[in-house]
């Protein structure tokens, strides 16, 4: 008996559509709700495409290389099937620390399996990378993968696409990719709230760093308040231009020390985690702190720093983590506020979590200002 859910596969489409004739373009990537629909709809309505191409060039590098591969698979299938296990439903009802983390893999899956899928690659690269197996890992796994999501992002979507998506929303299921986008996170409807996880624009090097807008802050006692606002509106109004200078001078130190970054990075994540968890717990810590997170940060970091400091990597933590964060801090203190700056902080505090910067504060203890809330009621 056939239901509604019963698996199928998707025609194989043309070249002609899927190549030749097909319309390119660089997406609008502030635009992250609009992109990540197009990404998914190509992976739904090409999937069998992608999948011809992916077995072709898995089955090339495997014959070749048959127990790297089928290992670097491993990773990450262990990997991606414990994320789904572990995020698809609640199992630590007795276990506060287990159940926050659950819930936590829940939200950050949701309406987002690429950034999913990605960040289970990245878990597997570090892993295979401390066991000298990362050339057929990119080779086999990682430049397939990169493939397929390079075509789906740059591919337009034609009407048949788009009907055709539609049409598939009603049994995300029905599919072989569907299912896979699913186990992933990816509800049946498109995310469309006022809450869209967002990226913002890059500001222009001249708003960034010309003009006259800087000052030496003043660290009296009585102004630290208004010194630590103004941190926070600028760390989320040039949230874009940190990240496109840091990002990438991050990656450039850990193409040379990948174990001491990835490291660095954990001890970092893991201290930032357990502040979130007492938070949650309404302990004196969430009085003492409270809309405080550049104290938060640096009171992290130097934690973190008193840890690796044991480990002897406290450079490569120094060089390629805490550097970064401190240049970030201290243009977000000496720049002064534009008036564009202060308009469109007055609409992010509305939603503190919309943007990457927002969300990270948040976790930090960083919450929407009274004059915001004031305005939304």
């Amino acid at each position: 008996m056939s239901t509604s859910n019963e698996l199928r596969f998707a025609p194989f489409r043309p070249l002609s559509e899927f190549i030749t004739n097909a319309t390119w373009n660089v997406p609008n990537f502030s635009d992250l709700p609009k992109l990540n629909n197009r990404i998914i709809s190509n992976l739904i309505y090409y999937q069998t495409n992608y999948f011809v191409f992916g077995i072709a060039l898995f089955l090339l590098v495997g014959i070749n290389y048959p127990v790297d591969f089928l290992f670097g698979l491993v990773v990450v299938s262990a990997l991606l099937m414990g994320f789904v296990y572990i995020s698809s439903s609640a199992r630590a009802n007795n276990n506060n620390v287990l159940a926050t983390v659950e819930h936590f893999l829940r939200s950050a899956k949701e309406d987002r399996p690429i950034i999913v899928f990605v960040a289970v690659l990245g878990a597997s690269y570090f892993i295979l990378s401390f066991l000298g197996k990362l050339f057929i890992f990119f080779l086999g796994i990682v430049l397939p993968v990169q493939a397929i999501l390079l075509h789906a992002t740059l591919c337009r979507r034609n009407m048949s696409n788009k009907v055709t998506n539609k049409i598939s929303q009603l049994s995300l299921h029905g599919t072989p990719m569907g299912v896979f986008l699913a186990a992933l996170g990816l509800q049946v409807v498109m995310s469309n709230s006022e809450h869209q996880f967002r990226i913002p624009p890059i500001r222009s090097i001249r708003e960034f760093i010309g003009g006259n807008e800087w000052a030496k802050p003043s660290f009296n006692p009585n102004e630290l308040r208004e010194l630590e606002k103004q941190v926070i509106a600028n760390m989320i109004y040039y949230q874009s231009n940190y990240g496109a200078i840091a990002i990438p001078f991050i990656l450039l130190v850990a193409f040379f020390y990948p174990a001491a970054i990835v490291f660095g990075f954990f001890i970092l994540a893991a201290l930032l985690a357990g502040f979130v968890y007492t938070q949650k717990q309404r302990t004196a810590l969430t009085v003492l702190f409270h809309d405080r997170p550049i104290l938060v940060l640096i009171i992290l970091l130097f934690a973190a720093f008193l840890v690796i400091r044991m480990f002897g990597t406290v450079f490569i933590f120094l060089l390629g983590i805490a550097l970064p964060l401190s240049l970030i801090v201290g243009h977000a203190t000496a720049r002064t506020q534009t008036l564009q700056n202060k308009a469109e902080n007055a609409v992010e505090s509305l939603s503190l979590q919309a943007t990457p910067m927002g969300l990270l504060l948040s976790w930090l203890g960083a919450k929407p200002t009274e004059e915001s809330t004031t305005k939304r009621r």
